[in-house]
């Protein structure tokens, strides 16, 4: 006997199965300020996603650069890279918390 779980609306057109793919979180990393990467094996079948949450303080008096990290997912591998501006190298680089996940 097959035991699962199936969601229908009111029309009776079913909008959810176990069978159905639904996402799961493999773990999180935090950026720090200095630019890295990480990797997972579960992350290369190519249905991978990652949330990037920025942490940190509200900027003070004389602190109005503020530099995120740009997030790349390739392959089994998750990269970030914090942006350099010639006009403000002193931009304050804030740390984020990574979560990532497959489909």
């Amino acid at each position: 006997m097959t035991v699962g779980l199936e969601i229908y609306n009111a029309a009776g057109v079913r909008t959810f199965s176990t069978n159905d793919r639904v996402g799961r979180v493999l773990g999180s990393t935090y950026t720090g300020t200095a630019d890295g990467a990480i990797s997972h094996g579960e992350l290369a079948n190519g249905q991978g996603f990652c949330t990037c949450l920025p942490l940190g303080s509200i900027p003070g008096p004389g602190d109005y650069w503020l530099a995120f990290p740009s997030v790349v997912l390739d392959g089994t591998t998750i990269r970030w890279v914090f942006p350099t501006w010639s006009s403000n190298t002193a931009a304050r680089r804030v740390n984020c918390l990574l979560v990532f996940g497959v489909w």
